[in-house]
This record gives structure tokens, C-alpha cells and sequence, in this order.
């Protein structure tokens, strides 16, 4: 029988539940079909999130062909699958500033259906259990630098989830883990 926890936890007793990506989140579909957001951004596995203009040294999308990029708002996941050094299966990224933004329609974007914590999952899917999922279920295309999965294949992936307050707990941990590694 599969174990539902890992070994090595807070002091918690209750058992992770397992739970499809689609019964926690959901896809994003609301598109800029009136031009009325014109905040570009791009998914940078380096840098997160952030404004097209500020990541390229040209205007990539314009007032002509944003009409199909995807509406994201602060709390929104956005995974581009693009394959880099830093993200192997193409980053996933949470959206954080308080303007919605646009992206691609290149991206997948998606957000939560119930009260998470963002950052355990996105430490979740910066992780090689995440990564070696991805490769497994993804398909093979004609660009060698992207990763093409289907987004019922991608929504599929059955996890075990802590509770709230575990998320919070180990989000906690890894982020004061980051913060002072990058420190050394």
C-alpha cells in the first residue's frame, strides 16, 4: 500500500489526502478579447513573472495580437513549456502583482478552486516529482525545446496534500531554506 505522508514531517497527525490537479485548480480561459489589458507578461524560469517589456529587449505582442492572450489576476499559476536549465519540463510560475496581466496563449494558466497555499505549490512543481511527471506524460512534438502535455494528462496528475496549515508550514520552511542559501 502506498504511504500518504512522507517519513519526515512537522508534527502533524492527520494523513495527506490524495486529490487530482483538477478537483484543487482549475484552467484559465477568460481571454482579452476586448484589448482592454494591455499588461504583457512573460514566464522567465530565472525571474518568475514579470512585464514582457521588461524581460525582452522588443515588443513581442502588441495591440494587434493580444486579443487571444490569456486574463491572469494575483494568485493565478501560469506554466510555460518552454524547457530551460533552471526548469527542465518548463516553468510554473505564481502571478503576484495587484493589475491583472495577459500572457501568451502559448501558456497554460489555472488557479486554485480552494484555499491553498501558493508557495507549496510552487515549490510542488518546481520539484523533480513534478518534473519526472511531466516528462513521462508529456507528448513528443516537432520542437525540442518545449513540452507539449495535454491538459487533461496535465490536470490528471494525482498528489497527496497536507493540510492547510502543513502547507503553510513546510512552504515556510523552504522559503527561509532559499533565503539563506541565497544568502551564502
Amino acid at each position: 500500500m502506498m504511504k500518504k505522508c512522507p517519513d519526515w514531517r512537522f508534527n502533524f497527525s492527520d494523513d495527506w489526502q490524495g486529490k487530482l490537479l483538477n478537483e484543487i485548480f482549475e484552467k484559465i480561459t477568460q481571454k482579452n478579447n476586448q484589448k482592454l489589458i494591455l499588461n504583457v507578461i512573460t514566464n522567465s524560469a530565472k525571474y518568475g513573472l514579470i512585464k514582457q517589456n521588461d524581460f525582452f529587449d522588443k515588443e513581442i505582442a502588441n495591440i494587434e495580437n493580444i486579443e487571444n492572450y490569456y486574463i491572469i489576476n494575483k494568485g493565478n499559476f501560469v506554466y510555460n513549456p518552454r524547457k530551460s536549465n533552471m526548469a527542465p519540463c518548463g516553468p510554473i510560475k505564481i502571478y503576484n502583482y495587484d493589475d491583472s496581466g495577459i500572457v501568451s496563449p502559448l501558456y497554460l494558466c489555472f488557479k486554485s478552486k480552494e484555499e491553498i497555499k501558493l508557495t507549496y505549490f510552487q515549490y510542488y512543481f518546481e520539484s523533480n516529482t513534478w518534473n519526472r511527471y511531466i516528462y513521462r506524460n508529456g507528448d513528443i512534438g516537432a520542437r525540442h525545446d518545449r513540452v507539449s502535455i495535454q491538459d487533461k494528462n496535465f490536470f490528471d496528475r494525482n498528489i497527496f496534500i497536507p493540510s492547510l496549515e502543513e502547507q503553510k508550514k513546510i512552504s515556510d520552511y523552504l522559503t527561509h531554506f532559499d533565503k539563506a542559501l541565497t544568502a551564502q
